[in-house]
Parts: C-alpha cells; structure tokens; sequence
C-alpha cells in the first residue's frame, strides 16, 4: 500500500469524523435549536422551515433531490481513501441515497425511468449488533420483504458483499436474552438504530483503518409477479442466499479472509 504523507491522513481523519458526528449527533443538535428558537425573537425561522417540511414531507418516497454540489465535495473522496474504500464493478455507477421504504422502492424502480438499481441493507440495525472483528454475520433468514418487491416489480436481485466492514470497529457483543441486549433491541424499535459498545482508534471514535472491498455478484433474474405466493418468495429469498454464500466463498480470499472464514446467516 502506498504511504500516505501525514497531511494526507490528516484530511482523511477530519473526513471520516465529520460523517461519524454528523451520524451521531447533528440530529440530535438540530431538534434543540429549534426547539430553543421557537422561544425566542427568532421563532419565525423554525416555523418556516417546519413548514417548508410538511409541505415537502413526499419528497424523499419520490427519490429526493440529487444534489451536484454536495455529490461532487473532496471529502466524500477523502473519508473513502482512509480505509480505503475499493467497489469491484464492470459499470459505471452514479450513487445516490434514499430512505429504505417501500413507497421510495417502487418509485425508483417504476415510475422513476428504467435501469435503476436500489441497493438494501437487507440486516439493517439489527445486523450491527452482531458485527465484530472475524465475524461474518448475516441478518437475513426471514428478511423477505425485499424479495417480494423485486417480485412485485420484476426486478432482478444481486448478491452483494463489503469484506473487511466488520473489522473497522472492536464491539462488546451482548449476549441474546441478557438486559443489555433487551434495551439495545427496544432502543432500535424505538429510534431506528442500535446503541452499540464500541471503541476505534483516537478518542475510541474514529474507525480502524481496514481495507473494504466491495464485491457485486451476478444478477439472478427474477419474473415480475404482482401478487407473488410465499413459495415464490421463499424460493427466491433462498436462491438470494445461496448465491450470496458462494459469492463470499469466491471472494474471500482475495479479500483479505483466511480460507477458514464462514459466512453466518441468521
């Protein structure tokens, strides 16, 4: 790997914990202040901006709004390059961000032109609990919902696995059934993600500097069926999660996994 002169790494640093405060706590920031100016001379701006967003409460189901200024900033590049970051593809790409709803889903896919793909996280908040250095840990076994909208919609589903993301942070995993783990699932019900015990590098923040390749596997081609039977979506849940099985069995290796690695569905 090449070496980095330290201004480099700087830059990289500052990159990646603006998007780990950001995460953390500039949601939290933005309710107090305006809760806070909704009692003092500056009401009026808070009251706009709730405005602005009821009127502009769709938004995001119908795709939101692709913005090049912000798309187009160094840092996304920099906080990339700390790791680094490798996506292995054979075209390319222009990647956005939508909320993982099923409005949004089906707008992208039908009303939103033809040739789009909408990659799911299909472990969501739950998955982060089991992630820990070593281990390949799978959220899927009755994660189905996006199978049956790719029946619905009649598009096609492809494996896709980042090797490397789990040795990124050291994680204190709590055990099923004991407390802390209780609160962490009702945590997650609650608000949408998962408190984690972590710690990384400086100040136990910032993320380890693990390489993470990203590999897409070959597309299964799936029928469109508007009102798909559970056996299909069973069967095609399960032809997801054998494809996704050989693809890390493939690639592991040259990923950076030892030969004795497993994947782990859950």
């Amino acid at each position: 790997m090449e070496k980095k002169s330290s201004w480099k790494g700087f830059i990289e640093s500052i990159s990646v914990m603006q998007f780990i405060f950001t995460f953390l706590f500039l949601g939290v920031l933005c309710v107090v202040l305006m809760v806070y100016l909704m009692f003092t001379s500056l009401w009026i701006l808070p009251t706009l901006y709730l405005s602005w967003q009821i009127m502009d409460w769709h938004t995001p189901e119908r795709g939101g709004r692709k913005s090049a200024f912000v798309r187009n900033w160094q840092i996304w590049k920099h906080a990339k390059d700390y790791f680094p970051v490798k996506l292995v593809k054979t075209a390319e790409l222009s990647p956005s961000v939508i909320p993982v709803s099923k409005k949004c889903i089906e707008h992208l896919l039908t009303r939103s032109g033809v040739g789009n793909a909408v990659v799911i996280i299909t472990g969501g908040a739950e998955e982060s609990l089991f992630s820990s250095p070593g281990v390949n840990t799978v959220v899927m076994k009755n994660r189905k919902g996006f199978v049956k909208l790719a029946l619905e919609n009649g598009a096609d589903l492809v494996p896709v696995y980042s090797f490397g993301e789990t040795d990124t942070y050291r994680q204190v995993v709590l055990s099923e059934g004991s407390l802390g783990r209780k609160v962490q699932v009702i945590f997650k019900q609650v608000v949408g993600f998962a408190p984690c015990l972590f710690k990384g590098e400086r100040w136990f923040l910032m993320p380890y500097r693990s390489p993470i390749t990203t590999v897409v596997g070959s597309p299964i081609t799936v029928p469109k069926a508007p009102s798909p039977t559970q056996e299909q979506v069973d069967h095609y849940h399960q032809l997801y999660i054998e494809a996704l099985t050989t693809l890390f069995h493939k690639h592991k290796t040259s990923c950076g996994l030892a030969d004795t690695h497993q994947i782990c569905i859950i």
